[in-house]
């Protein structure tokens, strides 16, 4: 699904884009690109179906030079579009490395990709040098951080070999959750125990979940309930809690959020500039302010 919007960056043409994951279209519809780049919203997503299985039969149809499919998923998913004699760039996902791999790749393969991925990743080294310049300044010991996906039917956390993991580190936390793997399930008593100082919200999940949470009566306990410390993952091209072109900013949101009284670079600026140098878009002042205000703590 972030494939859909690195398109976008490495070409900064909508018309090269001719089949889509559902989600990443709908994503799209309700990101700040959906002015520059609206002619991607009429992108077929017939070429794909559940569980990310190739349609072989529409893509055969289309016949595109490319296709972006993932490749740690099972080989169901790379090898029929292979064996129908089409382009494959696989796609590994789930770490920062596996996101800069992705670019690189996708950059080399379209024209003049290559010299926006190089800026993009010199502007993803830049930030992250940033983050590290001020959390090596924070005295206080990091917060204890829990990331739910889901709110509903149980509450689906991070666990240390999830990407949260990663862009916390980043941010100047600590991930409660970090002895799990995988996104597991807990119950209301399991997060009581962790004992959270705040509560991190994905994307995938409705803002309502954050009400949920405080609305749960079995959780008033939880620190980041107590504190009114919980917060839903912003939107910005792409949703943020995905590794992706835009994860940069996704570390920067999450630093604001743990420590909003330490020195970080401001997000607004940095969003300013991401978008200048990911998409060529420049953003107006009330589209900041739904992105990075509207979504930071609901």
């Amino acid at each position: 699904m972030p494939g859909t919007t690195a398109v976008l960056a490495t070409t900064r043409r909508a018309e090269v884009l001719v089949g889509a994951h559902s989600e990443a279209i709908a994503a799209l519809g309700a990101s700040p690109l959906r002015t520059a780049y609206g002619d991607a919203l009429r992108t077929s997503t017939a070429m794909v179906g559940a569980g990310f299985r190739p349609n072989v039969e529409e893509l055969l149809r289309v016949r595109p030079d490319l296709v972006m499919q993932w490749a740690d998923r099972g080989a169901g998913l790379v090898e029929p579009i292979e064996r129908a004699g089409l382009r494959v760039l696989p796609v590994r996902f789930g770490t920062e490395s596996d996101a800069r791999t992705a670019l690189t790749d996708l950059g080399a393969a379209v024209e003049g990709g290559a010299a926006r991925t190089r800026a993009m990743l010199a502007w993803r080294d830049r930030v992250e040098r940033e983050l590290a310049a001020v959390r090596a300044t924070l005295g206080s010991p990091p917060p204890a951080v829990l990331y739910l996906a889901r709110t509903t039917g149980g509450y689906q956390a991070a666990g240390g070999d999830h990407y949260f993991e990663e862009a916390l580190v980043r941010a100047g936390g600590r991930n409660v959750a970090t002895l799990l793997r995988g996104t597991p399930v807990l119950g209301p008593e399991q997060v009581v125990e962790l004992a959270p100082e705040v509560i991190v919200v994905g994307s995938f999940e409705s803002p309502a979940g954050v009400a949920r949470l405080r609305a749960d009566p079995r959780l008033a306990a939880v620190p980041a309930i107590r504190n009114g410390r919980v917060h839903h993952v912003p939107v910005g091209g792409y949703r943020w809690d995905p590794p992706s072109q835009e994860s940069p900013l996704y570390w920067l949101w999450l630093a604001h959020q743990l420590h909003p009284a330490a020195p970080w670079p401001g997000l607004e600026p940095a969003a300013i500039e991401a978008f200048d140098v990911l998409y060529g878009v420049r953003l107006a002042p009330q589209t900041l302010a739904t992105i990075v205000d509207g979504a930071a703590s609901r």
